[in-house]
């Protein structure tokens, strides 16, 4: 045999030594390694058939603004917040300067008190989520998802 054809035997044997010493080291660590947390295993074991849960969140509540989220079992979190602002021309100012995100109005209508009064607006909008935005009086919120089924699944619950 000629030196460069034993050259050529070795290298590919070294190759494939490589690659299947490189594989099974990556299969071993998948095997022992973890999610950094608990949410993150709850997430990834979720089936499509599961309903959505909250299995986590923050509730920041003041006088003048309140922020809250839920962190759920599919991993992905919703986030509301509502503030008081000066006025109701302020709290209307504050949904079109947020509808500037948004790339399609999924709907829009008036937002009503319990006596069916209009007290401010409503919008749902497409941005790369999912938005809502009301306001009431001089109180604008802004609620955002991943999706309508996520968003729909926050007002109920």
């Amino acid at each position: 045999m000629r030196y460069g054809t034993k050259r050529g035997w070795l290298n590919l044997a070294v190759f494939w030594l490589t690659l299947l010493l490189g594989t099974v080291v990556s299969g071993v660590s998948s095997l022992f390694s973890f999610p950094d947390t608990h949410e993150v295993l709850l997430a990834s074991n979720r089936h499509w058939w599961e309903p959505l849960k909250a299995i986590g969140g923050l509730d920041a509540c003041g006088s003048d603004r309140n922020y809250h989220t839920r962190e759920l079992s599919d991993g992905t979190r919703i986030v509301n917040s509502c503030e008081r602002l000066a006025s109701p021309a302020a709290a209307n100012r504050a949904l079109q300067n947020n509808l500037t995100f948004a790339t399609d109005i999924i709907e829009r209508g008036p937002n009503l008190d319990g006596n069916g009064r209009r007290v401010g607006e409503k919008v749902v909008a497409k941005t790369t989520g999912v938005i809502e935005l009301h306001t009431f009086n001089s109180y604008f919120c802004l609620t955002e998802a991943a999706s309508l089924k996520h968003l729909q699944w926050y007002e109920q619950h």
